[in-house]
C-alpha cells in the first residue's frame, strides 16, 4: 500500500494505491482503510484498489461473498465507487475477465473526479489503463503564485533589453531626464547615488528597473502543465508504434470472436504477439541506452553517464512527511515545510549563552577605529560581475548573471557607484539578504523521515552574489597581505588542497617516528558546521585582525536582518536567520577562513 498527499491548486487530498491479496481476509484491509480515513480527516481521499473482489455494484458480471462484504463496508464508511459501466473489462488473463479494479472517493473529492473511463490501449499487463481527471485544475492560474521564475536570456534579445533598461533606469533613478547620451545619464545617476544616504531605497529602485526591463525583454521559464497526451521517451521508435497497433488489433480480434475453437486460437496468437511487443520494448530501451552512453563518452568521460554511475545525480526533491522532535509526524505540506525550515535555520538563543558569549556581543558593538579600505574600482566590479557563473541557479528575482554584465556595459559608473554606496554606508540591502532554500536530500537518506536528511542550499539574487564576492575578495586580500591566516589551514584557501594536508600529516608522522616518538591522530568533525557558525564570533575575528572599518561594517550588516524561505507552487514559509551561514553564498568561504570560530 502506498499513501501520497497531493496539493492541486487549492485542493488537498490523499491518494492511496492498494492491492488486496485474495488469500487474506478482508478484515485487515478494512482496518487499513479506517486508519487512512482517520488520517484524511476532512480532506479528500482517493483510493485506487486492485480488490480481487467481484460485485455488480462496480459493473462486474457477478457478485461473490468477498465482493458483498467489501461493498457493505464501503457503504458504511460513506465511500463512493467511481467506476462507470464500460464495454471493456478492466482485468483480462488466461483464467478469464472481470472488473475488480476500483476507484473509490470520499464525499470531499466526489465532485472533483470526472470522465472516468477504461483506455483501449495495450498496457503490457493483465490490467487495463484507467483514466480520469481531478477537478478543473489550470497550472497557469491556480497554485503557482510562489513558483520560482527564471528569465530565458538570449543574445538576440540583448538590444531590446539595453533599450528598455535605459528607459527603466531613467524612470526609477532620475525621472524627467530623457533623450540624453547614455554616458551622460550614467555619470549623472552615479553622482546621484553617491549623494544618497538610503542605499536600501537605491538598491530597490535598481532591482525594480532590472525586473521591469527583463519582464519586457525575455520569456520566463516556468513549469507548465503538459498538454500532450502521451509522455515521449527517447527509446520509442516507429517500429514500436506499428507493433503496438498489431497487438491492439490481435486483442480486438480475439475478444470479438464468438466461436470457442477459433477464439482459443486467436487468444494464443494475441498472447504471442503481446510477448513479442514486450521483447521489442526491452530491446529498444537497451539499445537507446547504449547509444546514449557511447555518444556521451566520446565527448567527455566525466559527463552524465559517469555521474549516474557514481550516483551524483540527484532526484527531483519531493517534500515528504517528516518526524518532529516530539516523535509525531507532520500533518500536511504546510507543517512539513515549517518543520524543515526550523531545522535548516537554527536560532541564536541568547538565553543559553555564557558570560564569554555576552562579552563577545558587547565587544563587537564598539565602533571600529581602523581606516577604510579604498572604493571598489570599475575594473574590479566588472571582473567580479563577469566571474559569476551564468549557469548557476537564480535567486528569488529570477535574474540570471547574464543580465548584470549587459547592464554594467550600459551603466558602468552607476553599477560601480551602487556597490561603493553599500560599502561606504555599511549597508548590505535587506532584499539581497533574503535566500531561497532548496533542501537537497543527502545520499543514502532518501527513506529517512527526519529533517536532518536535508542539506540546505541557499540561492541569493545575482546582485547579492556580486556584493558578497566583492566583499570577500577584499577581506581575503587583506588577510593574505597581512599574513593573518594559519599556515595549517587548507580549506577555503587558494592554491591548497587535501593532498597537501595529507602530505603535511605524513611528514609530521615520519619525523616523529624517526625520533622514536608515538603519534596520535585525533579527527574532529563539527556537526552542521555551516548551520551552527555563530555570527558574532566571525565579526569578532575581523575585529581582532583590525580589518578595515568599511569592510568590517559591511560584514557586520550582512549578518543582520537575514531571512530565508522555502516555497512550493502554492505555499511559502519564511523565517529570520540569525545563526549560521547556509551553504551556497560566496560569503560562506569567508566564514570558513576564520578557523577560531566557536560554535
Amino acid at each position: 500500500m502506498v499513501v501520497v498527499e497531493i496539493t492541486l491548486g487549492n485542493l488537498k487530498f490523499y491518494t492511496v494505491n492498494m492491492y488486496l491479496d485474495i488469500t487474506e481476509k478482508l478484515h485487515k484491509t478494512t482496518q487499513q482503510i479506517n486508519d487512512i480515513l482517520q488520517l484524511a480527516g476532512t480532506r479528500g481521499l482517493l483510493i485506487m484498489m486492485a480488490s480481487n473482489s467481484r460485485s455488480r455494484t462496480w459493473h462486474d458480471k457477478l457478485t461473490n461473498g468477498r465482493g458483498k462484504k467489501l461493498e457493505e463496508f464501503l457503504i458504511s464508511e460513506q465511500l463512493f465507487i467511481m467506476n462507470e459501466d464500460s464495454k471493456m473489462t478492466m482485468f483480462q488473463s488466461t483464467r478469464g475477465s472481470s472488473n475488480t479494479d476500483l476507484t473509490i472517493s470520499n464525499n470531499k473529492l466526489l465532485k472533483e473526479i470526472q470522465e472516468w473511463k477504461i483506455i483501449d490501449e495495450e498496457s503490457c499487463s493483465d490490467h487495463k489503463i484507467i483514466q480520469f481527471y481531478i477537478g478543473q485544475y489550470n497550472a497557469h492560474q491556480a497554485g503557482s503564485k510562489f513558483q520560482s521564475i527564471k528569465y530565458v536570456v538570449r543574445e538576440e534579445n540583448r538590444r531590446k533589453f539595453e533599450t528598455l533598461i535605459t528607459q527603466e533606469m531613467v524612470k526609477q533613478m532620475c525621472g524627467s531626464r530623457r533623450g540624453e547620451d547614455n554616458r551622460i545619464l550614467d555619470k549623472y545617476i552615479s553622482l546621484q547615488i553617491a549623494n544618497k544616504e538610503n542605499m536600501e531605497d537605491i538598491v530597490s529602485k535598481f532591482s525594480d528597473a532590472l525586473t521591469a526591463a527583463c519582464d519586457k525583454s525575455f520569456k520566463k521559464a516556468r513549469t507548465h502543465m503538459k498538454t500532450h497526451k502521451h509522455k515521449t521517451v527517447p527509446w520509442w521508435t516507429e517500429e514500436l508504434t506499428i507493433a503496438r497497433k498489431r497487438v491492439n488489433a490481435f486483442r480486438r480480434k480475439y475478444q470479438r470472436t464468438k466461436n470457442n475453437n477459433i477464439r482459443e486460437q486467436r487468444k494464443t496468437e494475441y498472447q504471442a504477439e503481446k510477448a513479442q511487443y514486450q521483447i521489442k520494448i526491452k530491446n529498444a530501451k537497451t539499445q537507446s541506452w547504449k547509444q546514449y552512453c557511447n555518444k556521451m563518452l566520446s565527448t567527455s568521460p566525466w559527463n552524465i553517464v559517469y555521474k549516474l554511475a557514481a550516483q551524483k545525480i540527484g532526484n527531483n526533491q519531493i517534500m515528504s512527511t517528516l518526524q518532529k522532535t516530539n516523535g509525531t509526524h507532520t500533518d500536511g505540506l504546510l507543517e512539513t515545510l515549517q518543520c524543515a525550515l526550523e531545522y535548516l535555520t537554527p536560532k541564536d538563543d541568547k538565553s543559553e549563552e555564557t558570560e564569554y558569549h555576552k562579552q563577545i556581543r558587547k565587544l563587537i558593538e564598539e565602533p571600529m577605529e581602523t581606516k577604510d579600505d579604498k572604493d571598489f574600482t570599475e575594473e574590479e566590479t566588472r571582473q567580479t560581475i563577469q566571474s559569476i557563473d551564468y549557469k548557476k541557479a537564480t535567486g528569488e528575482d529570477g535574474i540570471t548573471s547574464k543580465v548584470l554584465p549587459w547592464t554594467f556595459e550600459r551603466f558602468p559608473l552607476l553599477v560601480t557607484s551602487l556597490y561603493n554606496g553599500c560599502l561606504k554606508k555599511g549597508c548590505f540591502p535587506t532584499r539581497w539578504k533574503r535566500a531561497r532554500i532548496i533542501p537537497l536530500t543527502k545520499p543514502g537518506k532518501e527513506k529517512c523521515s527526519d529533517a536532518s536528511k536535508y542539506r540546505p542550499i541557499s540561492l541569493l539574487n545575482t546582485g547579492a552574489k556580486v556584493l558578497e564576492k566583492l566583499l570577500i575578495n577584499r577581506i581575503m586580500h587583506f588577510l593574505y597581505n597581512n599574513d593573518l591566516l594559519n599556515q595549517n589551514q587548507f580549506g577555503f584557501t587558494p592554491q591548497k588542497s587535501t593532498t597537501e594536508a595529507a602530505m603535511a600529516a605524513k611528514d609530521f608522522i615520519d619525523e616523529a617516528i624517526t625520533k622514536g616518538q608515538t603519534v596520535a591522530l585525533v579527527s574532529l568533525d563539527v556537526k552542521g558546521a555551516f548551520d551552527a557558525a555563530w555570527c558574532p564570533s566571525v565579526i569578532k575575528a575581523l575585529k581582532d585582525f583590525y580589518c578595515p572599518r568599511n569592510l568590517y561594517n559591511l560584514t557586520k550588516n550582512y549578518f543582520t536582518d537575514r531571512s530565508a524561505f522555502i516555497a512550493t507552487n502554492s505555499i511559502r514559509k519564511e523565517t529570520a536567520v540569525n545563526k549560521g551561514c547556509p551553504q551556497g553564498p560566496a560569503a560562506d568561504q569567508g566564514t570558513g577562513t576564520s578557523n577560531t570560530i566557536p560554535y
